[in-house]
């Protein structure tokens, strides 16, 4: 009788278990952390309209609307106001030309604490943050987002990427105030 409770006991446990796993409780390499792929946090898998809400000091002051374009060659393009940033994946990088023709290179699979991931003259230096299962900017909900920090000189930019979404928020800071960028819709849109 004793076995059978064992038993019994042993197999509900790994039930619990399996059931309790995601991916990203799963670790990846050698030393315990996990590995994220930040293609699938920069960049979408569909094509979308996407409305943002631009907060100056705390409070909202306009609105931008950026149109994100996905192609099948591995390559997405984010169009808005401020121009076209073309993002395209390359083996262990992505490459993200912006709008003034600058060209970042961003560290393609990072683990949380890893440094330098963006790679540009124009952007200080950036590491992976955090990972957040859920958090709430502005009242929104975003779920499984990744935080990269950049710091440069007196200023601090934030860029929060949503999981199969790209960039859900922005936030900058110096001595001249605050901005922030958050994501407030998204609609589909036919290729």
């Amino acid at each position: 009788m004793k076995s059978i409770k064992l038993l019994l006991f042993a197999m509900i446990a790994t039930l619990f278990i399996a059931c309790g796993t995601t991916e990203d409780d799963i670790n990846d390499n050698n030393d315990g952390r996990k590995i994220y792929d930040m293609w699938d946090y920069m960049t979408p898998s569909d094509s979308f309209q996407v409305e943002y809400d631009i907060y100056k000091d705390g409070r909202k002051e306009d609105y931008i609307i950026e149109t994100v374009r996905v192609f099948d060659d591995n390559h997405v393009e984010r169009e808005s106001e401020d121009g076209l940033t073309t993002l395209r994946l390359r083996r262990d990088a992505i490459e993200v030309k912006e709008p003034n023709g600058s060209v970042v290179q961003v560290q393609r699979f990072v683990k949380l604490g890893d440094r330098d991931i963006f790679k540009s003259s124009s952007i200080g230096r950036c590491s992976l943050d955090s990972f957040h299962h859920g958090i709430t900017i502005k009242g929104i909900e975003f779920l499984r987002v990744l935080k990269v920090v950049c710091m440069d000189g007196g200023k601090t930019d934030e860029f929060y990427y949503g999981y199969d979404e790209g960039i859900v928020s922005t936030y900058s800071s110096n001595h001249r105030g605050t901005t922030e960028l958050v994501k407030i819709d998204e609609r589909g849109l036919n290729r």
